[in-house]
């Protein structure tokens, strides 16, 4: 399922990254990469950005760019 839809609170493995090759490298650069390990601090599945906790730093992603991170439960 898509970042976007993640719930707050909710941990999550990234499975891929999809969109295009500069969407891909600016996730790549913030260390989001297949396998990454993440939770949802807020906003998961409310409107407005998403903020997420990885490997210790919080990052707050945009609704498009969550939509193009799949994950599944950790």
């Amino acid at each position: 399922m898509p970042l976007s839809l993640a719930r707050s609170g909710d941990q999550v493995v990234c499975v891929s990254v999809e969109g295009s090759v500069g969407s891909r490298r600016h996730l790549n650069d913030l260390g989001i990469l297949p396998g990454t390990r993440m939770q949802v601090v807020s906003g998961g599945s409310q409107p407005g950005p998403v903020v997420i906790n990885v490997r210790g730093a919080k990052l707050m992603l945009g609704r498009g760019m969550a939509h193009r991170i799949m994950v599944r439960p950790d």
